[in-house]
């Protein structure tokens, strides 16, 4: 697939990784921490903050915004001619705790400087072109990732919001009371028209763009994911007076069941496996631990080894139960299967890679994405730029501004394709 050369197609890949560094500079003003890094929790006011920043960007390049039910932002370039399936593209907003500037931001960031200076070229679009920041992603104030691009994706097929779990935060605050208090603007019915693909920037998040010394990651595939809490219930005692013999202690059991676990894991090639969040009770210095809650995530490309890799986490509980006399609860809140890209997505943006003059190669996501929303019933696919050293989800995440443009650059061909050209997988 190539796309028509137009004489002034080419932008300055540098001056759009400069214009993206500016952009992202000033959103990483709401949500910055004393402590380092960005907390930018969705429907927090720094969330909101952002969210009108944004708007406010997006309807100064001369975009049409709107939102929808759940807070999700859009920007239009409207098309010659009304109708059409709207071409989507952009990230989410939202970070984790003390995260860095990039991971979602600068999928934003890219698809508004792309589609602004598409529109600013070669005037409106054959078809509409939304750049979207996307509520949520990150499952981090609320245990329910990819909340915004599911509620738009429900919104552009007919169907309604989906229902307000019942879920609280850290706080005691549930979703609905959440969404508002942010006071969000109403729903337009802009967000209900069909898509005909979707697009993603993205940092890669990892090293292999880097090491392999090459520009362009092209997507060939989200993995899965399983996430799960694991509840471990002891019982508390003094520190100082209970035997070692008599305890059970409900972390020393977590931790032999996360051991367990970690040790599994690493014989099974591609598959990663985190504890990342926990809660101690009662967290006294000389109480012994009464109960344990922590959250495991575990990924790879294959379903069949992320169902024998559960299987697995359920025997090593229930062996764990038997020989601590502690009590184990699994609880399963996220199963994601893996999710292609669409192939022919994946072989427009190696075109306007190999266009573009700029290196690539395939790769495949080992975080997820808002894309893997979107790709079961829509033509998606992902453009990752180079991260150094592969930080990411930390103060210190870093892509550079070179990266950026030849990204940008990558992005604008391919929208071009998809919105100009009216090139629909």
């Amino acid at each position: 697939m190539s796309i028509s050369h137009k004489p002034n197609l080419r932008p300055s890949a540098q001056s759009l990784g400069h214009e993206a560094v500016q952009l992202l500079h000033s959103l990483a003003q709401f949500g910055s921490v004393p402590e380092g890094g960005i907390t930018r929790l969705v429907y927090t006011p720094a969330w909101r903050e952002a969210q009108a920043w944004l708007e406010r960007e997006m309807t100064s390049r001369g975009l049409l915004t709107f939102w929808d039910d759940v807070g999700n932002l859009y920007g239009r370039s409207e098309p010659a001619s009304p109708g059409g399936r709207r071409i989507l593209t952009g990230s989410h907003v939202d970070t984790v705790r003390q995260g860095g500037c990039f991971d979602g931001a600068a999928g934003i960031v890219a698809s508004l400087i792309a589609v602004s200076w598409l529109r600013a070229t070669y005037g409106p679009p054959n078809l509409p072109l939304d750049v979207v920041s996307f509520a949520e992603e990150e499952g981090v104030r609320f245990p329910v990732a990819f909340w915004g691009s599911s509620n738009a994706l429900a919104a552009a097929e007919g169907r309604e919001p989906t229902p307000l779990p019942r879920v609280l935060d850290e706080d005691g605050i549930d979703i609905e009371r959440a969404i508002r208090d942010a006071n969000l603007p109403p729903a337009s019915r802009r967000s209900r028209q069909p898509v005909g693909a979707y697009v993603e920037l993205h940092v890669e998040q990892g090293s292999k763009l880097e090491e392999a010394g090459v520009d362009i990651g092209v997507v060939t595939a989200i993995v899965g994911q399983r996430r799960y809490w694991v509840e471990v219930v002891g019982r508390a005692g003094h520190a100082g007076t209970m035997s070692m013999q008599a305890r059970v202690d409900a972390m020393a059991c977590a931790c032999s069941l996360l051991n367990e676990l970690l040790e599994r894991a690493a014989a099974i090639p591609d598959l990663t496996l985190t504890a990342g969040q926990w809660h101690v009770e009662p967290n006294a210095v000389n109480v012994i631990p009464g109960r344990v809650t922590f959250s495991l995530d575990v990924r790879h490309s294959s379903e069949r080894q992320l169902d024998l890799f559960a299987c697995e986490i359920e025997r090593v509980c229930s062996n764990i139960t038997a020989e601590r006399r502690a009590s184990v609860r699994l609880t399963s809140w996220m199963n994601q299967a893996p999710v292609p890209m669409n192939p022919s997505i994946i072989a427009l943006i190696s075109s306007a890679g190999n266009d573009a003059g700029w290196s690539s190669m395939p790769v495949l996501s080992g975080a997820g994405h808002d894309a893997q929303t979107f790709a079961g019933s829509v033509p998606s696919g992902m453009i990752f730029v180079p991260s150094r050293g592969g930080v990411s989800h930390a103060p210190d995440e870093f892509t550079s501004s070179d990266a950026l443009g030849r990204g940008i650059e990558v992005l604008i061909r391919v929208l071009y394709a998809l919105a100009y050209e009216t090139y629909l997988p």
